[in-house]
């Protein structure tokens, strides 16, 4: 069972300093049969495990919607720019809820 597909992270500003956030795009055969509270409690617990890194959000979205380059490398200031605006298409969000954008507009 292949759940993800593609993903990127990134360090954002919270209110304790700088804050993991895991961006992963999910396969479509996955959308209707994912117990996505399972995969995001999992994918958390790894990420921390291997890296000692908390994660602070898990975000699954929409197949084919994380920003690339025309080569298909991930566009990871875009992504991050999208998460701060809230304009990623969300299919699951563990377990922050939709971020506040910096004044400025998180650039």
């Amino acid at each position: 069972f292949h759940m993800i597909a593609n993903h990127d992270w990134s360090m954002v500003d919270g209110p304790d300093g700088e804050q993991l956030v895991v961006v992963h795009e999910i396969e479509r055969t996955a959308l209707r049969h994912t117990d996505m509270d399972s995969v995001a409690a999992a994918v958390a617990q790894s990420v921390t495990e291997l890296t000692d890194l908390k994660v602070h959000a898990l975000i699954l979205i929409r197949p084919v919607t994380l920003p690339k380059t025309s080569s298909g490398k991930v566009q990871r200031r875009l992504c991050r720019t999208q998460y701060l605006r809230d304009e990623l298409e969300v299919v699951y969000r563990w377990p922050a809820p939709k971020p506040t954008p910096p004044p400025g507009g998180g650039t």
